[in-house]
C-alpha cells in the first residue's frame, strides 16, 4: 500500500515492481490514475447596493477551493460585458467602478481557474444604480 497526496493535475502512470524472491517471478503492474482539478466555489458581494449614478461601487469576489488556495484572475461581469478583472488574494479580488448606468445589473465574477482549481462563476448579483 502506497498512500499520496502530491500527484499532480493530468493522468498520471503509476507502476508497482515487485522484485521477486526465491519462491515467485519479478513482477510489474500499472495503471493510469487521472487527477482533476479542485472543484472551486465563487460568489460576488457589493460596496453599496443601490447605488446612485456615478458613484463608486466596490465588487469583491470570494472564491474558495477543498484544496489549495486558489490563485489566478477573476473576471467581473456585467451581463455579456466586462467590467474589469482583478488578481486574487487570499482569495478574495476586487474591482471599484463608478461607470453604471441607471438600471440593474446582472453582476458576476467569473473565476479563470489556477493549476490546481478549476474556474468557476458566481451567482448573478443583481446591483441597482438609481
Amino acid at each position: 500500500v502506497y498512500t499520496t497526496s502530491t500527484l499532480p493535475v493530468g493522468i498520471n502512470t503509476i507502476k508497482a515492481v515487485y522484485a521477486g524472491d526465491a519462491v515467485y517471478r519479478r513482477s510489474t503492474g500499472k495503471l493510469k490514475q487521472v487527477v482533476n482539478k479542485c472543484e472551486t466555489t465563487s460568489s460576488v458581494s457589493s460596496s453599496l447596493n443601490p447605488s446612485q449614478s456615478g458613484q463608486a461601487v466596490t465588487f469583491t469576489a470570494q472564491v474558495t477551493s477543498a484544496g489549495p488556495t486558489p490563485t489566478g484572475t477573476v473576471k467581473f461581469m456585467d451581463g455579456t460585458k466586462a467590467l474589469g478583472s482583478a488578481t486574487l488574494s487570499g482569495g478574495l479580488a476586487t474591482l471599484t467602478t463608478s461607470k453604471l448606468a441607471v438600471g440593474t445589473h446582472p453582476i458576476t465574477a467569473e473565476y479563470l481557474g489556477d493549476a490546481d482549481n478549476a474556474k468557476s462563476t458566481s451567482p448573478v448579483l443583481e446591483q441597482v444604480v438609481q
